[in-house]
């Protein structure tokens, strides 16, 4: 994978979005996020595929996961098992340096690293979406595209 490459226009009409969903935790004062959820969609396997981590999501040794899923559905019920009833900060980033990368190459480590501001489209803070919000949100990765794949 490349370094951030922001405003390269060869790369504008080749990029991946990736939709970052964090759970708040409004009792701690240490670190408000509790958990953190990347999903994007792979045209190439026709599946979701998810990077996690529990947790203290900078400084503690959960491990991070990650898996594919097929249904938005089923991603739904895994989203909400994950969040439970916490509001939770959404943001829609737009990378361009992941979108030649094998989706089994790209890791909770390198979205997390590449938080950025410049790669981001829209952000919700201390938010409770409904299931349609998620469905929809996760409809919109599916069908949304960039020029090549």
């Amino acid at each position: 994978m490349t370094d951030k490459i922001y405003t390269d226009s060869e790369l504008q009409t080749n990029t991946q979005l990736i939709l970052c969903i964090e759970e708040c935790d409004s009792r701690s004062t240490f670190c408000p996020i509790d958990a953190r959820l990347f999903i994007g969609w792979s045209h190439e396997t026709g599946t979701f595929f998810v990077r996690g981590r529990r947790d203290d999501t900078r400084t503690s040794n959960y491990v991070p996961y990650a898996f594919r899923c097929i249904l938005e559905r089923d991603l739904y019920d895994f989203i909400k098992f994950v969040l439970g009833k916490s509001n939770s900060n959404i943001i829609l980033y737009n990378f361009n340096n992941i979108i030649q990368t094998n989706v089994d190459e790209i890791t909770y480590e390198f979205l997390e690293n590449n938080m950025d501001q410049n790669y981001e489209i829209a952000g919700y803070n201390d938010y409770k979406p409904k299931r349609s919000d998620f469905l929809t949100y996760l409809r919109m990765l599916r069908n949304s595209s960039t020029f090549e794949f």
